[in-house]
């Protein structure tokens, strides 16, 4: 979002006729107001230019890198994803890591797990440190989406099973994760090792802050921004147990155009196999009520 801020002088203009003075003032200010304006759309089109021309983003300094307006930021990462997605495969392949993080072009921190992902913060300390942007990179989960379940109606005679999770802050217990408000009916898919989230919708519940480090990562070929933020996800079963645990989310934005909705474009989130898991759940596929009993 552009901002202009103008700082006008007092003109010398009567002002006891307000519709004279306005126009009068408006005229007078004109020449600064352009002035600032065009200043402010040249600096916008250069920056914007600087990105697509830009040889290498690894050699972006920390300095242009922090200046960056959100949207700019993700798009900055959405082609440096694009441009070096089969070296950024290729390096976590060969560190057997979930993450990688990128920073001049070398990979100066590797993980295994989810569990140590670094905070935005923490990002950011070590760019700076080394004067370079930094670049985190999580490896793409296999999703195989299968559209001809019951539950969520695909076609007139396809459904999709779904199921109601309990969303919250990590810190939560299950006594104040167990209300009606938190409760999410997402898509539920044996084919996703993840759970995958609207991230508004998130931030919206107070769910999260919209402040984690920026992802990129593709899905049926196509390209979407996220963050993975831990959230506290549970389930009740038919006799009111509450089970719940930790769980790493894929908080997706601009949700509606990601192409997690390319299947069934009324979805608002998908469950994967992982909550079954983690949760040892026993579940119920009622495919003659088009229902999902949690058992235990």
């Amino acid at each position: 979002m552009l901002q202009l801020v103008i700082n006008l002088p007092d003109f010398d203009i009567d002002i006891s006729e307000s519709e004279k003075f306005i126009a009068q003032f408006l005229e007078e200010a004109k020449p600064m107001i352009q002035e600032s304006i065009t200043a402010l759309l040249e600096e916008y089109v250069a920056r914007h230019l600087d990105l697509q021309i830009q040889k290498d983003f690894f050699e972006t300094s920390f300095e242009e890198f922090s200046q960056l307006t959100e949207e700019e930021h993700w798009q900055m990462l959405k082609k440096v994803f694009e441009e070096k997605k089969v070296w950024i495969e290729e390096q976590l392949k060969a560190h057997q890591a979930e993450w990688i993080l990128v920073i001049g072009g070398k990979v100066e921190q590797v993980s295994s797990t989810l569990d140590d992902l670094p905070t935005k913060a923490e990002v950011y300390e070590i760019g700076k440190a080394k004067g370079f942007a930094p670049y985190l990179f999580v490896r793409d989960a296999l999703i195989e989406e299968i559209a001809s379940s019951p539950w969520t109606q695909i076609t007139e005679k396809d459904y999709y099973p779904t199921i109601q999770v309990y969303v919250g802050r990590q810190e939560w217990d299950n006594e104040k994760l167990d209300v009606a408000e938190n409760i999410l009916t997402s898509d539920f898919d044996t084919g996703s090792p993840i759970v995958v989230l609207d991230k508004d919708k998130l931030v919206e519940h107070d769910w999260i802050e919209d402040s984690e480090v920026r992802i990129i990562g593709s899905h049926l070929g196509r390209t979407y921004g996220y963050f993975l933020p831990k959230l506290k996800l549970g389930c009740k079963a038919v006799s009111g147990e509450m089970k719940s645990g930790v769980f790493r989310v894929r908080a997706v934005r601009n949700w509606n155009e990601s192409p997690f909705r390319q299947v069934n474009p009324e979805r608002c989130g998908l469950i994967g196999r992982n909550l079954l898991i983690e949760l040892s759940l026993h579940l119920l596929l009622k495919g003659d009520e088009k229902k999902t009993v949690i058992l235990k």
